[in-house]
């Protein structure tokens, strides 16, 4: 939990609902897609940030497709060392045989050397 507080600038010793990430839909060409809105730190090299979708909750992260449609957005509140990143689920809600499920995934950047 520590790492993903550090990739949203959230404070572990302080509970603060503003640095979660948010979900959203978009209307593209009539069709509607689901977003997932969160703020990046600019200056963080030792992180990787993937939006990952599924039709379902409990297929495994390996079944989880990493989503491409990102854009930094301009937000007025997004603290100074970040920037605003909505990404768009490739598949429209009209489009899925069932649900759509967005999720975070941050992970530490692997670094040369040894383990």
């Amino acid at each position: 939990i520590n790492l993903l507080e550090y990739a949203l600038g959230s404070d572990p010793t302080y509970s603060d609902q503003s640095l979660i990430p948010w979900l959203g839909v978009e209307t593209v060409e009539g069709k509607r897609y689901l977003t997932l809105t969160f703020w990046r730190r600019t200056a963080a090299s030792d992180l990787d940030y993937k939006v990952l979708g599924s039709e379902t909750l409990f297929a495994p992260l390996a079944n989880w497709l990493q989503q491409t449609q990102a854009e930094v957005v301009d937000e007025a509140t997004t603290p100074h060392g970040y920037e605003c990143v909505k990404v768009r689920d490739s598949m429209a809600i009209e489009d899925s045989p069932g649900h759509r499920y967005l999720r975070l995934w941050v992970e530490l950047k692997q670094t040369g050397g040894t383990p």
